[in-house]
């Protein structure tokens, strides 16, 4: 296994952030979401280095986590732009019992398991 992350990008100067979140989701799962709630929110500075045309970029970002809802789709690597295509594998899903020891590629690393945790107590509380 490989390191993991949410899936998640950037949002088009067209579109609000709900939208931004089904098609990222839809983009990098194929599933089809309703966003919910934020579950958190974050700041990532990094340097985005996977790619040469990039070696000189730093980007500042804000990470927003949301608890969404699953309304259709199928698990695919259909949509996956060029870039998606050179580091990202399909998306899987992880029973909860098999958490630790996870590695994540993101900006919030160890603190991922925390953001699940997190999201538990969140469905629990809407009682979904």
């Amino acid at each position: 296994m490989g390191a993991y992350d949410f899936p998640g990008g950037g949002i088009e100067l067209d579109e609000t952030i709900e939208e931004a979140v089904r098609r990222e989701f839809f983009e990098e799962t194929g599933l089809r979401v309703e966003p919910l709630q934020v579950i958190d929110c974050h700041t990532s500075f990094f340097h985005p280095g996977l790619w040469e045309k990039l070696k000189d970029e730093y980007w500042n970002c804000p990470l927003i986590y949301y608890f969404v809802k699953k309304v259709g789709g199928e698990l695919s690597t259909a949509n996956f732009d060029e870039e998606e295509k050179e580091y990202a594998d399909m998306a899987e899903w992880i029973p909860l019992d098999q958490l630790s020891g996870l590695k994540f590629h993101n900006g919030l690393g160890d603190g991922s398991i925390d953001l699940i945790k997190k999201a538990v107590r969140l469905k629990d509380s809407l009682n979904l």
